[in-house]
């Protein structure tokens, strides 16, 4: 066991998010619709790592109430201790209350930060084939979720895509993290839960706004592709129509949309007055956003 000094500093003002005689968190790293995340150490092993403690927000509970799952799917989605090579491994545990909590490798960065990096200072050739390099690594891990996972991921965002430096690796790595909304590669098992409107806006296969309908391997694929584009391009395949709509209909058809799915959202071309009035009224119902 390794000794207590070697245990990092908490941070100011932070609280233990478990019981726990062998995980100790502290620092929190990110948050997110189905929970947060917090830096540990676990004292038996000595190794730094992350711990997921799963804290819903209300849109994702509604969801939640919608697709018939539970926080005891949740954890099984999220699940993965066969090894892989770009699949994040995550080990579900209790604590002393039998509060359930996810063990995981410590990721620093997502796609999306090493975008920002690639298009800041990188150029030319070299931009182009560091990113081929990590959409290799994105196509492989998709490949692993469905083939070795039996897996569809089903939001394939920049967000839940992380860097890993696995012990013994001659390179950082992007790896598929973040499977809480995932289903099952084949119709033959899915549930009768609807599994519609997953996934980033922008990123979202055609097929998969259809309502009742699920992620396929096909719709991941297509999530892959314009994750692709968007690295290469700049702007996501679907962008350009986001922004430049004029139909109302179609505006709040792609904010309710943003809403189900917590994603970001720019409308160019819209009547303003409509636009006040539907905020308004989701407002007065209880939906909490930003606008500029």
């Amino acid at each position: 066991m390794s000794s207590s000094s070697s245990i990092p500093k908490r941070s100011d003002g932070h609280e233990d998010v478990i019981r726990s005689d062998r995980f100790v968190n502290y620092q929190e790293l990110g948050r997110g619709s189905n929970g947060a995340v917090y830096a540990a150490f676990d004292v038996i092993s000595g190794q730094h790592g992350a711990i997921k403690v799963f804290s819903p927000s209300e849109i994702a509970k509604k969801q939640r109430v919608h697709r018939n799952i539970n926080e005891t799917d949740v954890l099984i989605r999220e699940s993965r201790f066969a090894p892989a090579r770009n699949v994040l491994p995550s080990v579900p545990f209790k604590d002393l209350d039998g509060k359930p909590f996810i063990w995981m490798p410590q990721c620093h960065s997502t796609l999306r930060n090493w975008e920002e990096y690639w298009n800041h200072y990188l150029k030319g050739s070299k931009r182009t084939e560091t990113i081929l390099l990590g959409l290799e690594d994105i196509v492989h891990g998709v490949k692993e979720l469905h083939t070795d996972f039996s897996r569809v991921h089903g939001d394939l965002n920049s967000d839940n895509i992380m860097s890993y430096d696995p012990a013994g690796s001659s390179r950082t790595r992007l790896v598929i993290a973040d499977t809480g909304t995932a289903t099952t590669v084949s119709p033959e098992d899915w549930s009768e839960s609807p599994r519609d409107n997953i996934g980033h806006v922008a990123i979202r296969a055609p097929e998969v706004f259809a309502d009742n309908s699920h992620p396929t391997t096909q719709s991941d694929v297509w999530s892959v592709g314009s994750l692709a584009v968007k690295l290469l391009s700049g702007k996501y395949p679907t962008e350009k129509r986001l922004e430049n709509s004029k139909d109302p209909i179609e505006s709040m058809m792609w904010i309710s949309a943003a809403i189900v799915t917590n994603s970001h959202l720019k409308i160019k071309r819209c009547p303003i007055d409509f636009l006040k009035l539907e905020l308004l009224k989701l407002k007065t119902m209880g939906l909490k956003f930003r606008q500029s």
